[in-house]
């Protein structure tokens, strides 16, 4: 069983993986984003603009390996497809600004695709294993894409949503979301949007655990949902369009794999009272 991870990659990059063991047939893959400019959360145009068009896109690369034993079987696969962020012309600026987030996607393939990664070696393990006891070998796989992105003139926001599976009970699921400044090039967390990040955090774990007694979620919940909630140092966030924040948890974070990945969806109003002045300059409140 793999423990949840949160993989920083150097500037804030947020991904949780909630792992035990899974058995199931490999998902199809989420269709990820066109490689053209993005729309813009509110005005539905691409953004941000200059007179020669779109300042920056979104683009997605894809990365794959398979794997095999030593009688040629295909063991497993890794299937990846991240967000990488262009512009046109020569503006250094613009260009470093490209290059600092692409760096961190560039470092997330790096950690997944290391020259000495085990992964092949478990699917390889799994594979001699069922074989042995004679059971159906259904390949190993670890899979993600960039699902959906919102962009305006001050920030972008990727998400995306992922599966891994190296044998047991059921496959594990996992999204991963990016914040990113595109005025100063940096990426940040829901805390660096406050001078006061633990009260915006309480905010914010209200505003959850009054949408699960509203839903009547709690029933399928751990029974320390609520203590985990209020206690969480940080939230995964995801800016979409029409205004709205999206904070999602983990599998196993506060409810087992049968309740999915619990997300809830917010008005960035919530926000508004405990935003500094660089929060209200990204979120445009």
């Amino acid at each position: 069983m793999k423990q949840a991870i949160s993989l920083m990659l150097a500037l804030t990059l947020a991904l949780s993986l909630a792992a035990c063991g899974g058995r199931g047939s490999a998902p199809e893959m989420v269709e990820a984003i066109p490689a053209q400019p993005v729309e813009t959360a509110e005005s539905g145009e691409s953004a941000p603009e200059s007179e020669q068009g779109p300042v920056y896109r979104v683009e997605t690369r894809p990365v794959e390996e398979e794997y095999t034993a030593e009688d040629g079987t295909v063991v497993g696969h890794k299937r990846y497809t991240l967000a990488y962020l262009a512009t046109d012309g020569d503006d250094a600026a613009r260009a470093a600004v490209c290059k600092t987030f692409n760096d961190a996607m560039d470092a997330f393939f790096a950690q997944e695709f290391a020259e000495d990664s085990d992964f092949g070696e478990v699917c390889r393990d799994a594979y001699a294993w069922q074989a042995e006891a004679g059971v159906e070998f259904e390949p190993c796989y670890d899979e993600f894409a960039v699902t959906d992105t919102a962009m305006s003139d001050t920030m972008l926001s990727v998400s995306g949503a992922g599966s891994s599976y190296t044998g047991g009970a059921h496959p594990n699921n996992y999204l991963a979301s990016w914040n990113y400044d595109l005025q100063n090039g940096r990426f940040f967390t829901l805390g660096d949007l406050a001078d006061d990040p633990a009260a915006l955090r309480a905010a914010v774990a209200d505003e959850i655990l009054a949408q699960i007694e509203a839903q009547g979620l709690a029933e399928g919940y751990f029974e320390n949902y609520e203590e985990i909630i209020r206690g969480a140092e940080e939230f995964n966030v995801f800016f979409g369009g029409g205004r709205t924040m999206t904070v999602w948890f983990s599998e196993y974070d506060i409810a087992p794999h049968a309740a999915g990945i619990p997300a809830f969806s917010m008005d960035v109003s919530v926000l508004a009272p405990y935003l500094n002045a660089a929060g209200a300059a990204l979120l445009g409140a």
